[in-house]
């Protein structure tokens, strides 16, 4: 580690002159730059809708006759067309910042083109005498109005933010003094106001990853000089378990003919890791989960019923098993499941793999395994943000693959708690599940997680339960 000292900067984690461990971060609280993308899109459809409305409104007055519900559907339609030719025009990309003009420009461009569009449907199906041209009109009009004040209001929130500093990205930068303390004079230049550095680590120091426990770390960036780029795999893998970003920044040599590089402020960096599920993504998936577990506990609460009498009267002992599993960046979470073996051998960490036809499972135990039955209450860990419905398995904390713990059967296993770990996952319904008691079974689980995390769509994940709900019914992997 000859060359590498650790560098003390703004907001580094320190002790305070009684001892006492100061706050990681005291920073004003970071606003994630696509609740400012998703607060576009709820302004844009408020103001289109409510000029519609009072278009509507105005019509009504005039020919007491008009029945406004006949303009709901092509209302509706209309706005939400509106919206996704915004969305394809880039407005809502939270990594895209436009200026004001442009904003306005492309909003109302967007919107006049539905407009468009609605009047030549309604001529095109001959439906256009049945709908007032005065409503069109109006509602073209005040809806350029209305978006564009909304749209005003939006850039006076967001430039008292960028100036409280809330959309800057929390930066942390690992490496040798001086090439790290040229990355933070890049990173704070033209791009400064987007960017806040935390501190300047030493990669031999815990002191990182105990920011990155403690502080909202978005992005890391690893600086050394060339003797020791052989270290930057080292480095990069203690962040496997975190989602943050992970880019190398080589400051004696240029790096722009690699595919994944690109430009932060001023400094060009290589892309290691990116963040999984990030801005609306990680929006889309979280409403998944909300939704459809309300939806699927609602609906089969007279099962769980059923299930929890069964597993009384078979065997004594409670109802639900509780188990510490590894889940979201390294994090033990308790996983609920009925309890499907006798109380007094069941296996709290996992030690033991389960295997056909264990001595330790109950009747109902065996018939609950058979059809996955045994891990529906795992939708109340859905519910209390623990798990996904779609993810990794979380694993127990002493499972093993041919007598070695999973961490250390698979090189980039914690790649895995990079998102929430799942009830199934794309690896379960390719098969791979059940014992794993060679090292080639938890290696694949562990490519398909990752592939998954890599690839994630919410269409995919709909994909995957319907895959599921199939797999279940075979019989030669479930015991």
């Amino acid at each position: 580690m000859s060359g590498i000292k650790r560098v003390e900067a703004a907001h580094v984690i320190t002790e305070q002159d009684d001892g006492r461990p100061k706050r990681a971060y005291r920073g004003n609280r970071p606003v994630k730059r696509y609740h400012l993308a998703l607060a576009a899109v709820i302004c844009d459809i408020v103001m289109i809708a409510l000029a519609s409305v009072i278009s509507g409104l105005v019509l009504l007055h005039r020919y007491e006759e008009i029945d406004l519900s006949d303009y709901a559907f092509v209302a509706t339609f209309t706005t939400v067309l509106s919206v996704s030719v915004s969305s394809w025009l880039g407005l809502y990309n939270p990594e895209r910042d436009f200026s004001l003009k442009t904003q306005l420009q492309y909003l109302c461009a967007g919107f006049s083109v539905s407009i468009l569009f609605l009047v030549f449907a309604l001529f095109l199906f001959k439906s256009s005498g049945e709908y007032s041209r005065g409503w069109v009109v109006g509602w073209w009009v005040g809806g350029t109005v209305a978006i564009t004040l909304g749209r005003l209001v939006l850039s006076q929130v967001k430039a008292r933010w960028v100036a409280q500093g809330k959309l800057r990205k929390n930066v942390a930068i690992v490496g040798a003094a001086d090439q790290a303390s040229r990355v933070v004079a890049a990173l704070l230049g033209k791009g400064g106001r987007d960017f806040h550095v935390i501190g300047i680590f030493d990669p031999a120091s815990d002191d990182l990853l105990t920011a990155v426990n403690t502080i909202p770390v978005d992005h890391v960036i690893i600086a050394l000089p060339r003797s020791l780029h052989a270290r930057v795999s080292d480095i990069v893998s203690l962040f496997y378990p975190f989602p943050v970003s992970v880019s190398v920044s080589f400051d004696d040599e240029p790096i722009i003919n690699y595919k994944r590089s690109r430009r932060i402020g001023q400094l060009t960096v290589l892309d290691i890791l990116d963040t999984p599920l990030v801005d609306w993504c990680y929006t889309l998936k979280t409403i998944e989960d909300k939704v459809l577990s309300t939806l699927i506990l609602a609906s089969i609460s007279p099962i769980l019923l059923l299930i929890a009498i069964a597993i009384k009267m078979d065997t004594r002992g409670p109802v639900l098993f509780r188990q510490k599993r590894y889940g979201w960046r390294n994090e033990l979470i308790e996983v609920f499941k009925f309890r499907t073996m006798c109380a007094d051998q069941s296996d709290p960490f996992g030690e033991q793999l389960t295997c056909r036809n264990d001595s330790r499972i109950t009747r109902v135990g065996a018939f609950l395994r058979r059809y996955s039955l045994d891990e529906l209450p795992q939708f109340i860990n859905i519910l209390k943000g623990e798990m996904s419905i779609v993810g990794p398995r979380p694993h127990p904390i002493l499972a093993k693959a041919a007598d070695k713990l999973y961490l250390d059967a698979v090189a980039n296993y914690a790649l895995r708690h990079r998102v929430k770990p799942g009830i199934t996952g794309w690896a379960q319904v390719n098969g791979w599940r059940g014992e794993t008691d060679t090292l080639e079974k938890i290696r694949k689980r562990v490519d398909h997680d990752i592939y998954y995390i890599d690839n994630w769509s919410l269409f995919w994940d709909l994909e995957i339960i319907a895959g599921t709900i199939l797999q279940i019914f075979r019989k030669d992997v479930a015991f």
